[in-house]
C-alpha cells in the first residue's frame, strides 16, 4: 500500500514542475520541457522505486513553492 502512495506522489511531482514552470515563464513550451525532463530525471525514477521521505518532500516544496509564486 506504501508503495502504491509512493508511486502516486512521484507521478504527480512531473505534472506539478510542469505547472509551475508554465506559469512562471508563460510559456507553454517550457511547461512542457520541463514536464519531460522531469519525468526522465534519473533521481525521480530512483527515489520513486523506494520508501523514502524524499519524493513527499519535493512534492510539498514545489506545490509550496506554486502556491507562494501564485500569491506573489
Amino acid at each position: 500500500m506504501a508503495k502504491l502512495g509512493q508511486a502516486v506522489v512521484a507521478s504527480a511531482l512531473p505534472w506539478l514542475n510542469a505547472g509551475l514552470t508554465e506559469e512562471m515563464t508563460g510559456s507553454k513550451s517550457a511547461g512542457r520541457l520541463a514536464l519531460a525532463i522531469s519525468a526522465i530525471y534519473p533521481s525521480f525514477i530512483y527515489y520513486s522505486g523506494m520508501l523514502m521521505s524524499e519524493p513527499l518532500y519535493l512534492l510539498f516544496v514545489t506545490g509550496g513553492l506554486w502556491a507562494l509564486w501564485r500569491e506573489y
